[in-house]
């Protein structure tokens, strides 16, 4: 969150509390999507969610592993996104289930 944008209207700022929720918020789509609600998505099991997240922080990509994507926020360029985040041991890994895209916007004129 940038310039504390939020807090003039009553949102929660603190970025833990942010990822509870957001972890919260996801876990209820995967039960709606799975049939609490209807109509059910027509993609199954469910549509594809992307977590955006800063690179290379552990949390948001490990919540990304448990979904479709990450999508990286707050890098220089896409050359930033290599290697990964550091594991446990200090080693490098990106994990098997991440494939790696990366896209740049048109370049404004």
């Amino acid at each position: 969150m940038r310039n504390n944008e939020l807090e003039p209207y009553g949102e929660v700022t603190d970025p833990r509390e942010r990822a509870n929720l957001l972890d919260q918020g996801l876990d209820a789509l995967a039960r709606y999507w799975a049939g609490e609600f209807e109509p059910l998505p027509v993609q199954r099991p469910r549509p594809p969610v992307w977590v955006a997240g800063e690179w290379p922080n552990r949390r948001p990509v490990r919540r990304a592993l448990r979904w479709d994507g990450l999508f990286a926020i707050g890098l220089p360029g896409p050359g930033a996104v290599s290697g990964g985040p550091t594991a446990d041991d200090g080693t490098h890994r990106t994990p098997r289930r991440m494939r790696r895209r990366v896209e740049c916007p048109p370049m404004e004129r």
